[in-house]
């Protein structure tokens, strides 16, 4: 690394390719399902007791979570728990063809909030930004991923499923294929 020009260390692909990026990412959310269900933190208990609520096991949540958001900066919990959060209280409960307002999804992710099960980022010096815009740029990333369908401005429909995995290795499968979804649709 020490060898490495600043040219060379801003080419993504000289420090980085696709692979490494989508296998790395995917090692640290098999890190996160083992660390969630083997050794749960007390912070995360009212989690658990809601995916066990839904028939999740821990350690088989959802690939659509963990994804990265622009300004996910601001919210100081994992993203795997505040998306999860998300899709537990706003995606999940909804049918197909059923919709939901951001208006909605916003209130539900502030009552999180107030439970202290989803914790902000404190950064007085960035001010043109809010965590709402993290929220709004997850429901835009599930659109682009076929869950949701944008009908206008701050409404969403539910069009697919959230596929939950069945095993550990199909949640690895479904975690690779994400994030070759993510490739394609951000690089």
């Amino acid at each position: 690394m020490n060898n490495l020009s600043l040219p060379t260390l801003l080419d993504k692909q000289a420090i980085l390719s696709e692979q490494s990026y989508i296998e790395e990412w995917c090692k640290e959310k098999s890190r996160f399902r083992i660390n969630l269900s083997v050794f749960p933190s007390r912070n995360f208990r009212r989690l658990l007791n809601t995916l066990y609520e839904n028939r999740i096991p821990p350690s088989l949540f959802p690939a659509e979570v963990g994804l990265p958001v622009p300004s996910m900066y601001w919210i100081q919990t994992p993203a795997i728990i505040w998306q999860l959060w998300v899709l537990l209280d706003s995606i999940l409960p909804l049918k197909r063809g059923e919709s939901i307002s951001y208006k909605q999804v916003y209130k539900l992710f502030n009552r999180r909030i107030g439970m202290k099960e989803v914790i902000l980022q404190k950064l007085p010096l960035v001010g043109s930004t809010h965590y709402s815009f993290a929220i709004m740029e997850y429901l835009q990333l599930l659109t682009k991923l076929l869950v949701l369908k944008r009908i206008d401005k701050t409404t969403f429909v539910k069009v697919n499923e959230v596929s939950i995995p069945q095993n550990d290795m199909k949640a690895k499968e479904d975690d690779m294929l994400m994030g070759k979804r993510l490739i394609r649709l951000t690089w």
